[in-house]
């Protein structure tokens, strides 16, 4: 069966934009060309071409001339505003055909994570064994400690000294980022976090049998390897929700998963002593949680938290900067445009809504599988500003399917041509 043009560039998409992430982070240029910037144009004009075919083409063609409109005047009057129009009318056609590839197949995209996530588990291994400097060269998450990593390094393929870990006990352990909390093919632990949480969360919507899958064992066995407290929360949130309130097939398979975690854990405690006991260690967690915390606490103007808090600070020491934004959560509230931001989430937000409750009355169909996508993505807003990354806003326009009205009703529409 020949396969449309449209179908392999939709299919290509997504993997363009994990590349683009580590290639961007790292400044690799060939030739004094940006490749990052390079698969970044090339990403813009694919989704073009495939909007630009559907029934959004008018949009489609507003948003592309109003992002170029706002770029060249932002290079000219520089200024916050025009900045976030730019990012905001840009990030309007990632939205589109995100929804436009995923939101009538959301296996396409389990599928290709699934497949990143087994790609990248043998590379993660190799960093957290500290096998080789090799596995660490694209690994941005150094530059927290200069004396390893300088900010002019990055992207430089400077050799990261690494340690053994295999059995290793904790009073032995040389504690390295880039083992402790590796980050796979990607640039850093935290951006691959907010991945494995979209993975453990399509593995379980899209399941429809109690049947351990091999995705159950790769999603699990990333979600361990990445040692991420973010994702370890919304995956225990989301397994207790299966549990609780859902049917039966989720409520074994939530079960199922959970004992699978706890079983995973094990075997990293078995064979990783040591970076279990720091990544599980109060300070860790303090570093984890408590710089969002504060930092959202101060946004909200609870900057008294702070003073209550002293020891619990001092712990956490040089992590934490009342300068500095850890969540877009707290970036939104320090904005200078913060009230019209909030208007318009609660103008979506009621859209979205009344969208949803015609989506189910019109399709007949359950909107909750969108709903969790949703509130992962929403989640991993609290541990790491990421809203402005193209590779989110795609993802955001399966979570936000239901707005996107002419699609399903369209796919509705051709449904019962076919019948």
């Amino acid at each position: 069966m020949r396969i449309s043009k449209t179908k392999i560039l939709e299919k290509l998409l997504f993997p363009l934009f994990l590349v683009n992430i580590t290639t961007s982070a790292n400044t690799w240029n060939i030739l004094g060309i940006s490749i990052g910037q390079f698969i970044f144009y090339f990403i813009i004009i694919i989704s073009t071409y495939i909007i630009i075919n559907t029934q959004y083409k008018i949009l489609s063609y507003a948003l592309i001339i109003l992002s170029l409109f706002f770029h060249l005047t932002n290079l000219f009057l520089e200024s916050y505003l025009l900045d976030g129009l730019k990012t905001i009318s840009l990030g309007g056609i990632f939205f589109i055909v995100g929804g436009k590839i995923y939101g009538e197949n959301p296996k396409l995209l389990y599928k290709q994570i699934i497949l990143f996530f087994l790609i990248s588990i043998p590379f993660m291994i190799c960093q957290i064994t500290g096998v080789s400097s090799i596995f660490m060269q694209w690994n941005t998450d150094y530059a927290h400690s200069i004396d390893v990593l300088d900010l002019s390094e990055i992207g430089t393929f400077k050799l990261i000294p690494v340690y053994p870990t295999l059995f290793i006990e904790l009073d032995e352990l040389n504690y390295q980022i880039g083992q402790g909390r590796p980050s796979g093919l990607l640039n850093a632990n935290n951006i691959l976090s907010i991945f494995v949480l979209i993975g453990v969360v399509l593995n379980l919507i899209t399941t429809k049998t109690v049947n351990v899958r091999y995705s159950d064992l790769v999603v699990i066995c990333i979600l361990v390897l990445t040692m991420s407290f973010m994702a370890f929360f919304g995956t225990l949130l989301l397994y207790i929700y299966g549990f609780l309130f859902v049917g039966r097939v989720w409520r074994i398979k939530s079960l199922k998963l959970l004992i699978m975690l706890f079983t995973f854990l094990s075997l990293y405690y078995f064979f990783f002593p040591g970076l279990f006991k720091v990544n599980f260690g109060e300070s860790k967690f303090l570093m984890s949680t408590l710089t969002r915390g504060l930092d959202i606490a101060n946004a909200l103007g609870f900057s008294g938290i702070n003073d209550i808090l002293f020891d619990q600070v001092s712990q956490v020491g040089l992590s934490f900067s009342e300068d500095s934004s850890y969540s877009q959560i707290s970036l939104i509230l320090k904005s200078e445009f913060l009230i019209p931001l909030l208007f318009s989430v609660l103008f979506i937000t009621l859209f979205y809504l009344k969208r949803a409750i015609l989506f189910k009355k019109v399709r007949r169909k359950n909107t909750r599988e969108f709903g969790i996508f949703l509130f992962s993505l929403v989640l991993s807003q609290f541990a790491i500003p990421y809203l402005e990354a193209p590779s989110f806003q795609f993802l955001l326009g399966f979570a936000l399917y239901p707005l996107l009205k002419k699609y399903w009703i369209s796919s509705i529409q051709k449904k019962s041509i076919v019948q």
